[in-house]
């Protein structure tokens, strides 16, 4: 990512800009850094964040460059940092492979569901379309 010097003069901006970078909602990450949209906005964009806030905005964006972040200036992301999850010593991958696979079979159920809805849906609106043509034709008539 290129270098941006100066074009987001607060910290705040620059937060906004790497959220929009990387399509991350703005609500969601607000509220897990424990704050609010509404502190990043007009007047209150212009108020400093505190050690904890920058703390918590660097667990949620690890590759964002700190330097850039406090100043404005270098890149917007870490060079050549690569950004593994792993799982955390108490969790097993066992449980990690059942949650995923119960988490796939959700979903193949859920679209069956959808599949299932949208045939329903075909078949209401094929017989929607022969009433029209029905009345169309003039073979049928309303009573009043």
């Amino acid at each position: 990512m290129q270098e941006i010097s100066n074009k987001f003069p607060t910290i705040k901006e620059r937060i906004l800009y790497v959220l929009e970078c990387k399509g991350i909602v703005k609500d969601k990450f607000f509220t897990k850094i424990g704050m609010t949209y509404g502190n990043f906005t007009g007047s209150a964009k212009k108020t400093p964040l505190n050690s904890t806030s920058i703390g918590n905005i660097l667990l949620e964006i690890p590759d964002i460059n700190l330097d850039w972040l406090i100043s404005g200036e270098g890149n917007v992301f870490k060079k050549n940092q690569i950004i593994s999850k792993v799982a955390s010593p108490g969790i097993e991958y066992s449980k990690i492979k059942k949650s995923e696979n119960s988490t796939i079979e959700d979903l193949r159920k859920q679209n069956d569901n959808q599949r299932n809805d949208i045939e329903w849906f075909k078949k209401e609106l094929d017989k929607k379309q022969e009433m029209i043509d029905a009345l169309l034709s003039g073979s049928v008539t309303i009573k009043k």
